[in-house]
């Protein structure tokens, strides 16, 4: 069951990715940072992503006729 237009999908998916791309690099050891910092970085970039693509216009389709 497809519940989400193309775009929504590929906006969660870049939230998604965004929300992970931190953690990993941590763990990789690319970045040295105390779980306070990572907290801040995230919850900033999260949440400007996640309003930013909220206030995106949905492109929508006109529907199909006969």
């Amino acid at each position: 069951m497809n519940t989400g237009t193309k775009s929504e999908q590929i906006r969660a998916a870049i939230i998604a990715l965004a929300q992970s791309i931190f953690p990993v690099l941590i763990l990789l050891g690319a970045i040295d940072w105390t779980s306070d910092q990572i907290a801040a970085v995230m919850l900033v970039v999260t949440n400007f992503l996640t309003v930013f693509f909220l206030l995106l216009p949905n492109k929508t389709t006109p529907p199909q006729g006969p």
